[in-house]
């Protein structure tokens, strides 16, 4: 499951969050090449929450073939409001990650 799908799974999706003039974007992304995978490969992409902070909650993610690891994803990601302006990590999401994270 990819980050969005992620956060639509525990009521966070985007147009969820921006009905409540919230948004997330990410602040940082680092991303690890580890193999190819080819044309049919069946991929599966599994996300988690590893933190969150006050102003900003991480994510790791793994593309894996068959248990392979194929590319790992650190993502820092961070909360504004409607208009753009750095808002600190409202409790609403806050307990929405870490009980998805707990899980």
């Amino acid at each position: 499951m990819a980050r969005v799908e992620a956060l639509e799974s525990v009521g966070l999706g985007l147009a969820a969050l921006d009905k409540r003039d919230h948004r997330i974007l990410v602040a940082e992304i680092t991303g690890r090449f580890l193999a190819p995978a080819v044309g049919g490969d069946r991929l599966e992409v599994t996300t988690e929450v590893v933190e969150v902070g006050r102003a900003t909650h991480c994510w790791h993610q793994r593309i894996e073939r068959d248990g392979e690891v194929l590319f790992t994803l650190d993502v820092r990601a961070a909360m504004t409001n409607s208009a753009g302006r750095p808002v600190r990590v409202p409790d609403f999401v806050r307990e929405a990650l870490e009980e998805s994270s707990a899980s």
